[in-house]
């Protein structure tokens, strides 16, 4: 039997390895010089459940055919193996299989999913999110939804999903400290027209306030004067709830976990961070007044520095 957590492991290394979605080939998960591994949706997780141990010199990569218990099934067939099959997606288990049709996934935790595709240019492997009605983004853009997700019979379930205390409905209300007129100091903030957008109107820098401490599709209205908060049309933006329970919440310091806001800029540029960032739980790990490092490990390494305000710090 195979641990969630080395699954989920190979399959993140091979995210960061050079890929190709090749779903014809008869040398899956073998390396090619020019293209790399050669993965398919369902070929990778069958060939990792195979043995895969990314040997550049053996066809397989290492991997050896209907080793281990594993079965060569389709992606039907393979989440049709699967025990706990749910429709649901309001609880995961990390390492589980997510099945649309034709196309299938794991679930790594904290809202993102391995999967090797060519949806969003990806071409490969890559990391994508799920959220609680299965809907399959990336950066925002979704592509299909998932339909079933369940446990693999060959994997054993190691890993437990890290879930915030703090979090924000789509239409209720919020944590606590939120209100209106409260004072935002927002450093590369994306901002949209609409409750709704998927694409950024403008990345807003400054002093806003809040317009009214009631969320609509997890985000918030802010306007630019205090004395506008409440007054019809006089809203500025609309932007992501975790910018203003980042803004709300206690002093941040050392070994605090926090979660960062979708599309939150890396610290002084217009960059970005990697797609997988935004749904991990992150470890502050130095704090300069509202510049804050953070990583996904408490030691070692760290993923970069951003905001405070696109901060929310988790119990």
């Amino acid at each position: 039997m195979m641990k969630a957590s080395e699954l989920i492991a190979t399959g993140k290394k091979l995210v960061n390895e050079k890929t190709t979605y090749d779903n014809k080939t008869s040398k899956w998960m073998t390396w090619d010089s020019a293209k790399g591994w050669l993965v398919d949706c369902i070929r990778w997780i069958k060939g990792v459940g195979w043995g895969f141990s990314f040997n550049k010199s053996k066809t397989y990569g290492g991997a050896t055919y209907l080793s281990n218990g594993v079965k060569d099934l389709t992606e039907s067939g393979m989440i049709n193996s699967c025990s706990s099959v749910s429709a649901s997606f309001a609880s995961l288990v990390p390492g589980e299989l997510l099945y649309m049709s034709g196309h299938c996934g794991i679930y790594a935790g904290d809202g993102v999913v391995i999967e090797a595709t060519p949806a969003w240019n990806a071409n490969g492997m890559t990391l994508s999110e799920i959220d609680s009605t299965g809907a399959r983004k990336k950066n925002g853009v979704q592509v299909g939804k998932w339909l079933k997700h369940g446990k693999l019979p060959w994997v054993t379930y190691d890993v437990t999903e890290t879930t915030s205390s703090s979090t924000t409905s789509s239409t209720g209300s919020s944590s606590s400290g939120v209100t209106a007129g409260m004072k935002l100091t927002l450093t590369n903030c994306p901002s949209y027209r609409t409750a709704t957008d998927k694409t950024v109107a403008k990345v807003r820098n400054g002093v806003f306030y809040l317009w009214s401490a009631t969320p609509t599709n997890g985000r918030y209205k802010i306007t630019t004067q205090k004395a506008y908060v409440g007054v019809a049309n006089k809203v500025t933006a609309w932007i992501d709830a975790a910018y203003v329970i980042g803004a709300s919440a206690s002093t941040l310091a050392v070994g605090d976990k926090v979660k960062m806001a979708s599309g939150a800029k890396i610290y002084g540029t217009n960059k970005t961070f990697a797609s997988w960032v935004y749904n991990r739980t992150l470890y502050v790990r130095e704090v300069d007044g509202e510049r804050i490092v953070v990583s996904t490990l408490k030691t070692g390494s760290v993923t970069g520095a951003v905001a405070k305000s696109a901060l929310t710090k988790i119990n």
